[in-house]
């Protein structure tokens, strides 16, 4: 009995160590940081646009989220981004260790409304991160925004205009 009870708690201990392990790290914390670039976005046709990204990160430096984005330029103010905040995550590089530059992000739950009132999303897409300095995203070409609405594309490069230098660690 109590080598089972042992076994039970060292399970629960490496678990609750793996889930610690693999925090998230943004900081500094409670900041705001801004993004700019050009993008590509297409659903039927494609458009060249200005885009404007807010990301927020917590108080306690584990968590961040867009919290507003925008395009403008012709008619690509038109598409309307929705379910904000989006959930920002590490997706590469995965622990261990701990502690590492990230690479890789994930973006949960996009949602777009294109110049057509067709939605794409939500979908949760993959980014690449630098830290710089300046930061950029770079939305990879071929990047999709689906279900329900095959098609919708979105590329290009933002780079950090406002906040203090970002830092992103697995």
């Amino acid at each position: 009995m109590k080598k089972m009870m042992f076994a039970m708690a060292a399970g629960v201990m490496a678990l609750t160590a793996a889930s610690a392990a693999s925090a998230d790290t943004f900081s500094p914390a409670n900041s705001t940081f801004g993004f700019e670039g050009s993008v590509d976005v297409e659903f039927n046709f494609q458009l060249t646009c200005d885009m404007s990204v807010t990301v927020q990160s917590n108080s306690g430096g584990t968590d961040a989220n867009v919290t507003a984005a925008g395009l403008s330029g012709g008619l690509c103010g038109l598409v309307g981004f929705s379910s904000l905040p989006w959930n920002v995550d590490v997706e590469a590089p995965t622990p261990p260790p701990t502690g590492v530059a990230a690479t890789k992000l994930r973006i949960k739950g996009v949602k777009v409304t294109t110049v057509l009132g067709s939605t794409c999303g939500p979908e949760d897409i993959i980014v690449d991160w630098n830290a710089g300095p300046p930061a950029t995203i770079t939305i990879p070409v071929g990047t999709e925004i689906n279900p329900p609405t095959p098609g919708c594309k979105v590329s290009g490069i933002l780079t950090q205009t406002s906040g203090p230098a970002a830092t992103i660690t697995n």
